[in-house]
């Protein structure tokens, strides 16, 4: 992961200084006990630092320009789904609007036959249909459900599969 790796970077980092300090310390308290000039070591042991230092910082340049990268690739997968999701809302008032339209066709061709048949068999028709309308819309929430559960997992897969290549 982006964040274990820059820690992991600056924590060694951290420990290389210490050791760079601690070992500079030994070469100077000897360069003094033996009366030489300690100021080349001391800028040596300062530009050391300071070129590790800069190595934590541009980790952290590198890390943040990940996260940003992320966090963009997030925003466009996120509003991909919810101009997805509004197409699938707009597609099912027009299947809905479409039944009703089919169902007042067919209650229309029911009221036809009833002039030619006897009362109730019509009226046993009309209830049949009706169930069988009532159904098609049940089965039909039930699919755009499903649909919009699928579409959102695919969705998601693959902000993770950019996500892990930005991460790499």
């Amino acid at each position: 992961m982006l964040s274990g790796t820059f820690k992991d970077k600056k924590a060694e980092t951290k420990d290389e200084i210490t050791s760079l300090k601690a070992e500079y310390a030994a070469k100077i308290t000897q360069a003094k006990n033996e009366g030489k000039d300690t100021s080349s070591l001391i800028n040596e042991r300062n530009a050391k630092i300071a070129s590790l230092k800069q190595e934590i910082a541009q980790a952290k340049a590198d890390y943040k320009a990940a996260v940003a990268k992320a966090k963009s690739a997030y925003k466009s997968v996120a509003s991909e789904e919810k101009l997805a999701i509004k197409g699938q809302k707009v597609d099912i008032k027009q299947a809905t609007l479409n039944s009703k339209s089919t169902y007042k066709d067919e209650v229309l061709a029911i009221a036809d036959k009833s002039k030619s048949k006897s009362s109730f068999s019509n009226k046993a028709e009309q209830i049949a249909f009706k169930h069988d309308i009532a159904q098609s819309k049940v089965n039909a929430k039930d699919n755009f459900k499903k649909s919009i559960i699928l579409d959102s997992t695919k969705r998601r897969e693959s902000f993770v599969k950019e996500y892990n290549k930005l991460a790499a």
